[in-house]
């Protein structure tokens, strides 16, 4: 009988082992899960910011381009003025 309680202490001795070292297991799995978290949180607030730079820098593009355009048809009628001015003094003679 004593031989059948050894057996069985030693094998609760190893189930005790094997739930120690099944929880250093776990909590090594826990802190890789944690850190991918941090680096998708990380990565997720760069693409974020990214994203807001490129709108960002779109509406200010957009807001160049559209001065230019204004620009760019103010210019239009000056030179067309200029033009028809220049049409005038040619059948006029002048130049």
């Amino acid at each position: 009988m004593s031989e059948e309680i050894q057996k069985l202490k030693d094998r609760i001795m190893y189930f005790e082992s094997r739930i120690l070292d099944l929880n250093k297991e776990l909590d090594l799995a826990r802190e890789e899960i944690q850190a991918q978290n941090l680096a998708a949180e990380k990565c997720e607030k760069k693409r974020s910011l990214e994203i807001s730079f490129s709108v960002n820098r779109i509406n200010e593009l957009l807001k160049i381009n559209e001065e230019h355009q204004k620009v760019n048809g103010k210019l239009r009628e000056k030179l067309s003025r200029y033009e028809d001015k220049a049409a005038h003094y040619r059948r006029k003679g002048v130049i």
